[in-house]
C-alpha cells in the first residue's frame, strides 16, 4: 500500500481457515472467563521441537500444505505452514525457535524487518554466526519516528547497540526523517532467508510476544514470495531509513522523553 510500511498479503485454502479459526480464539481469549483461555499459559510451548533438515520449522502444532498455484519464479509448488504460539513461562516461544533455526541454516542472506522490536541475545549471537560464515544480514528497525509505542524505544535501541557489538557485520537500517519527511508508521514484521524462505504474521520479536500474547505466523517456502519481500525491504530502506553502522550512531535514536513521562520511569536515560 502506498505510504504504508505494513505488509499485506492474501492466503487461500485450508491455511486461511486455520488462521481464521485461531484469530477467533484470540478474541475469545481476551474475554474473561470465556473458553478457559484468558490468562492461560502453555506449559509445553518451550518443549516443542522444531528440527527439520531442510526447513527447520516442522513443529507438532503445524502442518505443511502445498499451495495449488506454482511459484511464479521456479514453477514448483510453494509450501506454507501456519504456526500459532501461546505465552510461555520461559519466553522462548515456538515462532522464535523457527526464526532462530532459519537464521542458523542461512547460507547466503537474511532480511529482517520488525514492527515492534527488541533483539534478543540469542538472535544477536545467531547473526554473528551467520555473518562469520559469510551470510549477508540486513535489518530494518523502528525508531521513535515511526512507532506508536514509545516506552519500548529505550530497550529497542539498547538491544540494537548490543547487536552491533556482538555482530558488527550486520547491516542495520533505522526508520528516520529523510529530506524533512517523517517516515510512515512501520508495522511490518517479516523474515526472508536465502531468497526462498520467509515468514510474516502477527509475531514481533519483543517481550509481549514472548510472555504475554498469542501470536499467529505464516511460514512460506516460495522464491516469488521471498522476492516480493526483499523488494519491499530494499525500497523502504531507500525511502524511509538511514544506515546505522556503529554502536555510537544508535544514540541519535535514543528517546529524549517529555515532562508528562517523567513520573512513569527512567525510560529515557542512556
Amino acid at each position: 500500500r502506498p505510504g504504508s510500511l505494513d505488509t499485506d498479503f492474501v492466503i487461500q485454502g485450508e491455511i486461511a481457515g486455520m488462521y481464521s479459526a485461531y484469530f477467533d480464539s484470540m478474541w475469545t481469549a481476551m474475554t474473561p472467563n470465556v473458553g478457559g483461555l484468558a490468562g492461560s499459559v502453555s506449559e509445553n510451548e518451550e518443549k516443542k521441537e522444531c528440527e527439520d533438515e531442510q526447513l527447520f520449522i516442522t513443529c507438532n502444532k503445524g502442518q505443511w500444505e502445498s499451495v495449488m498455484e506454482p511459484d511464479t519464479i521456479t514453477g514448483h509448488k510453494s509450501k506454507i505452514l501456519f504456526l500459532p504460539s501461546t505465552p510461555s513461562s520461559s519466553g522462548e516461544d515456538v515462532i522464535l525457535r523457527c526464526v532462530l533455526g532459519a537464521i542458523n541454516s542461512a547460507s547466503e542472506s537474511v532480511y529482517m524487518c520488525m514492527g515492534h522490536f527488541n533483539v534478543s541475545e540469542a538472535v544477536s549471537q545467531a547473526f554473528k554466526r551467520a555473518t562469520d560464515r559469510g551470510v549477508k544480514v540486513y535489518v530494518i528497525s523502528n525508531s521513535f519516528h515511526s512507532c506508536d509505542l514509545r516506552t519500548g524505544q529505550l530497550d529497542l535501541i539498547r538491544s540494537l547497540k548490543r547487536m552491533l557489538t556482538v555482530a558488527p557485520k550486520v547491516q542495520l537500517f533505522v526508520a528516520a526523517v529523510k529530506d524533512g519527511k517523517v517516515p510512515p508508521f512501520l508495522h511490518s514484521k517479516y523474515l526472508v532467508v536465502d531468497s526462498r524462505w520467509a515468514c510474516s504474521g502477527s509475531w514481533n520479536m519483543w517481550m509481549r510476544s514472548a510472555f504475554y500474547e498469542m501470536e499467529a505466523e505464516v511460514f512460506v517456502q516460495s522464491e516469488s514470495f521471498a522476492a516480493d519481500l526483499e523488494g519491499k525491504f530494499t525500497r523502504e530502506c531507500e525511502q524511509f531509513c538511514i544506515p546505522v553502522k556503529t554502536v555510537d550512531e544508535c544514540n541519535q535514536f535514543l528517546p529524549k522523553g517529555c515532562a508528562i513521562c517523567e513520573g512513569f520511569g527512567p525510560f529515557f536515560d542512556v
